[in-house]
C-alpha cells in the first residue's frame, strides 16, 4: 500500500505492516493511484508526478480552477472525482454545478493531457444535415472515428458523453466498463430565483468494438 501526506511525504506499509517513507515531493498531495504495474502515480497542486517526473497540465483550464474563477489559479486544484481505468487513462472530473461539468484525461501510456474528448467541429459553419456534419467530422479525426458494419465507433476515451458532473466509474466481471454522472437528457430541468438546475442521474455503459475503439 502506497499513501501520501499533506506534505509531500509518500509511504509504503510493507508486508510486515511497517510503515516507511520512500521519497517526498515539495506539493500538497491530493490522490496516490496505482497502475497494473504496481507503479504510483501522484496527483497533487503541483503536477502528476509519475516514475519521478513531473507532467503539468496547461494554464486556463479546469486544473486551475472553474468556470467563474476563470482558471486563474496558479496552483492545480483538486478533482471531485479522480479514477484510473484499465487503459492506463486517469480521469479528472469536476463539477462545476449550474455550469455543468468537464473531464480531462492524463494518458500514462503517451504521457499526454486530453483536453477536449467530445469531437466536434468548429462553430459558427452551417451544414446541410447531420449526414454532412458527421462526414465532416470523420474527415477531421480519421484516426479516431471509423464506421464498423452499422456501428459508429470512437477511439478511447474520446465521445464517450461523461463530462457532465461525472461522479463514478467501475467495471464488472465482464470488463464492461460503468459510469454513473448527470446529464442533459431525460432529466428534470428546474428554476428558481434566477437559478438553474438539473436534477438527473444517468448510468452508462462503455464497452469494446475493436481493438481501442
Amino acid at each position: 500500500m502506497v499513501f501520501g501526506s499533506k506534505d509531500g511525504r509518500i509511504f509504503i506499509l510493507n508486508n510486515k505492516h511497517k510503515v516507511n517513507q520512500i521519497e517526498k515531493i515539495d506539493a500538497e498531495i491530493f490522490s496516490v493511484l496505482i497502475n497494473s504495474k504496481d507503479e504510483y502515480i501522484i496527483y497533487s497542486n503541483k503536477s502528476i508526478y509519475y516514475n519521478r517526473k513531473d507532467y503539468i497540465p496547461k494554464k486556463e483550464t479546469n486544473f486551475y480552477g472553474k468556470v467563474r474563477a476563470k482558471y486563474t489559479g496558479k496552483q492545480l486544484i483538486e478533482p471531485d472525482f479522480i479514477y484510473l481505468d484499465r487503459m492506463n487513462f486517469i480521469w479528472f472530473a469536476y463539477d462545476e454545478g449550474e455550469w455543468g461539468g468537464n473531464v480531462y484525461y492524463f494518458d500514462l501510456n503517451k504521457k499526454e493531457f486530453i483536453y477536449d474528448d467530445w469531437l466536434r467541429l468548429d462553430d459558427g459553419i452551417n451544414y446541410k444535415d447531420r449526414n454532412e456534419y458527421f462526414t465532416k467530422l470523420k474527415e477531421k479525426y480519421p484516426e479516431i472515428i471509423k464506421v464498423i458494419e452499422k456501428d459508429t465507433v470512437y477511439k478511447y476515451p474520446y465521445s464517450l458523453g461523461i463530462s457532465s458532473v461525472t461522479k463514478g466509474a467501475t467495471y464488472n466481471n465482464k470488463g464492461e466498463l460503468f459510469t454513473t454522472s448527470s446529464d442533459v437528457l431525460n432529466s428534470i430541468y428546474a428554476t428558481r430565483n434566477g437559478f438553474h438546475y438539473f436534477v438527473d442521474g444517468t448510468i452508462k455503459k462503455i464497452t469494446n468494438k475493436d481493438s481501442d475503439y
